[in-house]
């Protein structure tokens, strides 16, 4: 990798976590709202939401955090730092945040803090592999991660399960406090495997400084994000017809879209 010196900051990388920020308030704005009687604008405002906001920021939460490792990396590298003290450094956090994760996962009933610490401490040497393992991890992952997200879905379709009653949370503290240290240490493994992908990409983006030099990649940027949107949206519009009530599927297919909806409610 050409290193240069970095004279100054750009904007695009904040600009991109503040949009995904707002995406995230937006998603979880709905379950502060009770008693509201608005008939159509109520139907709008569940379209709206779940077309635009629901899971929607996910992906890119998942792509800054590994662009954000791409960047301190680099930033490192230009500061004559030595790969030892880097490797510490991201070791340490990726500890905290699985600290914090473990407080947060106990208390709430999803969490995804110490999902995002334990990938950094299991992969911090990807953080300076070669392009090719990191696209070669990315593909091998991605399937995986594919079913980790469709997999709870499928299994509503079939039947299996009932997704939609997984988010209860038990109507005492003490119980809801057992029932998180009960399940905290599986979800957190698990959801390892459905942020690898897009960490890969983040980090192979940021050493070609997508972001921060946006006027050199805006060609590829719009692609991108036409394609990117364009399948997102797609893809959510069946879903946002029926919250909205615009739309009544056949009774299987309902089955699994309120399960996606209620599943990318707490995913986002």
């Amino acid at each position: 990798m050409t290193v240069t010196t970095v004279t100054g900051r750009s904007l695009a990388p904040d600009l991109a976590r503040g949009v995904m920020l707002l995406a995230i308030a937006v998603a979880h704005a709905p379950v502060f709202v009770t008693g509201t009687a608005f008939g159509v604008l109520n139907g709008v405002a569940a379209f709206l939401d779940h077309l635009l906001a629901h899971n929607q920021a996910r992906p890119m939460f998942v792509l800054m955090f590994g662009y954000a490792l791409g960047q301190f990396a680099y930033r490192h590298q230009v500061a004559g730092g030595e790969w030892g003290s880097l490797r510490r450094l991201l070791r340490r956090r990726g500890r905290w945040l699985i600290v914090i994760g473990f407080v947060h996962g106990v208390l709430v009933p999803l969490d995804i803090i110490a999902v995002y610490g334990l990938t950094l401490l299991v992969l911090v040497p990807l953080v300076r592999a070669r392009d090719s393992v990191l696209c070669w991890t990315a593909a091998l992952t991605l399937l995986p991660a594919v079913l980790m997200t469709s997999g709870p879905i499928l299994l509503a379709f079939a039947g299996a399960v009932d997704i939609a009653g997984a988010g209860i949370m038990p109507a005492d503290l003490g119980s809801h406090l057992l029932s998180g240290l009960q399940t905290w240490p599986v979800k957190t493994v698990l959801g390892t495997i459905d942020i690898v992908p897009g960490m890969m990409l983040g980090i192979w983006a940021a050493r070609r400084r997508v972001l921060d030099e946006p006027e050199r990649h805006r060609t590829p940027l719009r692609r991108v994000t036409v394609i990117c949107l364009g399948v997102a949206l797609a893809g959510r519009l069946p879903g946002a017809l029926l919250l909205s009530g615009a739309w009544t599927p056949p009774a299987p297919w309902a089955v699994v879209l309120t399960s996606s909806s209620f599943a990318s409610r707490y995913r986002s």
